[in-house]
């Protein structure tokens, strides 16, 4: 799977949901990771993925990566 196709899957992913789609942990890895796989790519492109997954992942309620819980 190429870092293109991960960061679409997980924008995808996140655009059909009404909630998170992931795990606590899952949904902290994905938004710690998706900055560094945008770097990937060429830089309007990465840019703009970056953008929308953060506009889902806020509008899914996480305007950070959530904190994992002891």
């Amino acid at each position: 799977e190429t870092i293109r196709a991960k960061m679409l899957k997980l924008l995808a992913e996140a655009r059909a949901a009404s909630r998170t789609p992931w795990p606590l942990r899952r949904t902290r890895t994905n938004m710690v990771m998706f900055p560094y796989m945008a770097e990937g790519l060429p830089k309007e492109e990465g840019e703009q993925l970056l953008l929308e997954f953060r506009a889902e992942m806020s509008r899914l309620g996480h305007e950070a990566p959530p904190p994992l819980s002891d």
